[in-house]
């Protein structure tokens, strides 16, 4: 562990003991990066996110890139439930790659997994970080568009908006497994692209569709495209909407997005549960006990349904209120921006000290030279007596 883990570590009350990564939450990964990163000017920095559905090969990547140790998930599974960062050196450059959670999240509601990648984006807009560039990763072994994957897709557009897809790789994963059927995977790779509700759209708007071979070789190429990082950088839609304009979460594009889905999943379960009350309604008519029991049972289930889905639009609604509060996050920014204070103020401290000395030195320089001998004359009258 380096001088600036040790220094985190501390200030956070971690004992020397704590492994390097992760830390919970990961986002404390990201402000020790910042601090490691923002203590060497003049090194260049780009920040890639990787976004995706489970499974798409985010943790992979970047266990290609990055020697730490680094969690890859083979189930359904979600293996990303939070936020993380991880930081490599590659071509004089430090790459900071940030693992991001799929709204196919196992774990969480989509609501969650939409607060947690707001809030990072929010602190690390305010704190002056801007995502180089984004990787958005696809299984090309999926047969199809649909589902987690669609909706992934959709909110992904939403989140980075028009102006940030230049910056946007759509890169397709698991061309391993398909190597007996390269034919088909060519026919999927073209499908994505000419399809303007997949990736079609994206394209014509500056995103670049490349193959991940699932290597290292392959993975520094995608990062390649974001080098040397100088000027690249830029902020995202979602950033933008809620930071530039002051706009709550469930007003943002992806907010907006997400509720419509909400409403459309309530307005389809309100049917079920209508359909489900007439049934029940005629099987108390005709004396069946079994299916009244099997009915009321799937009633109350709905119901649970319909409650956690007003949950979720009520969380939606309060947006980052107490979300945003999480004590690892506030209490790193806080100390660094303190700690950066402190700094500031012993530079000019010390710049003042300096610049006192060089004026003493000079004074003292001034005095040696008048109390010289010959300055006055004495060196010359000695050597005349002799």
């Amino acid at each position: 562990m380096d001088s600036v883990g040790r220094w985190v570590r501390s200030k956070l009350g971690f004992s020397a003991a704590t492994p390097d990564l992760p830390i919970d939450p990961a986002g404390t990964e990201v402000n020790e990066l910042l601090q490691h990163v923002t203590t060497s000017p003049g090194e260049k920095v780009v920040w890639v996110a990787l976004m995706g559905v489970t499974g798409a090969g985010k943790s992979t990547f970047i266990k290609h890139c990055v020697d730490d140790p680094v969690t890859v998930g083979h189930t359904l599974r979600s293996c990303t439930e939070k936020v993380q960062a991880y930081m490599f050196n590659h071509k004089d450059t430090k790459v900071v790659l940030v693992d991001t959670p799929g709204f196919d999240d196992t774990q969480r509601s989509d609501v969650e997994v939409l607060r947690e990648l707001a809030t990072w984006l929010k602190m690390t807009y305010e704190n002056n970080i801007k995502l180089d560039g984004i990787i958005y990763m696809h299984r090309i072994t999926d047969v199809r568009m649909q589902g987690s994957a669609a909706k992934n897709l959709l909110m992904f557009k939403k989140l980075c908006g028009d102006s940030a897809l230049s910056r946007v790789i759509l890169a397709t994963t698991r061309w391993e497994e398909m190597a007996l059927n390269p034919m088909t995977a060519d026919d999927r790779e073209k499908e994505l692209k000419d399809t303007e509700s997949f990736w079609g759209f994206m394209v014509k708007k500056g995103s670049k569709m490349q193959r991940h071979y699932n290597n290292r070789d392959s993975a520094l190429k995608l990062i390649n495209h974001y080098l040397p990082g100088e000027g690249n950088a830029g902020s995202l839609g979602i950033q933008d909407e809620m930071v530039r304009d002051k706009k709550g979460l469930s007003q943002t594009e992806a907010g907006q997005e997400l509720e419509r889905d909400l409403n459309e999943q309530r307005d389809r379960l309100g049917v079920d549960i209508v359909y489900t009350k007439q049934m029940l309604k005629e099987s108390l008519e005709v004396r069946d006990e079994e299916s009244t029991q099997q009915l009321e049972k799937h009633r109350k289930k709905l119901d649970e349904q319909i409650q956690k889905i007003e949950a979720e639009k009520k969380a939606l609604e309060r947006g980052l209120e107490k979300f945003e509060e999480l004590p690892y996050w506030k209490r790193l920014f806080r100390i660094w921006n303190n700690e950066m204070g402190m700094l500031r103020g012993r530079r000019e401290r010390v710049i003042e000290e300096l610049e006192s000395l060089e004026s003493d030195k000079k004074n003292v320089n001034a005095r040696i030279e008048e109390k010289k001998p010959w300055k006055h004359g004495v060196a010359k009258a000695g050597v005349k007596a002799a």
